[in-house]
């Protein structure tokens, strides 16, 4: 038998190509997953920031009426 030897040429063969195109699409993906969770805890923490803020803000209103009150009869 004759076994014919094939000059590889510098290029990739299709299957490398491939190899690569699943790599970066599996990477892309657990990047966007990271991604979603970080939006989605920052508008939580967002979110509890400003009820913390409104609630001190009704407390600091709340404390002061009676010595406005007082103070203008």
């Amino acid at each position: 038998m004759f076994y014919v030897r094939m000059k590889r040429k510098g290029g990739f063969t299709l299957v490398e190509l491939l190899i690569v195109i699943v790599v970066i699409g599996v990477l892309s993906a657990m990047i966007m997953f990271a991604a979603n969770e970080f939006i989605e805890t920052s508008k939580s923490s967002n979110c509890n920031k400003q009820l913390e803020e409104s609630e001190v803000g009704c407390y600091v209103l709340v404390c002061r009426q009676p010595r406005q009150i007082s103070e203008t009869v």
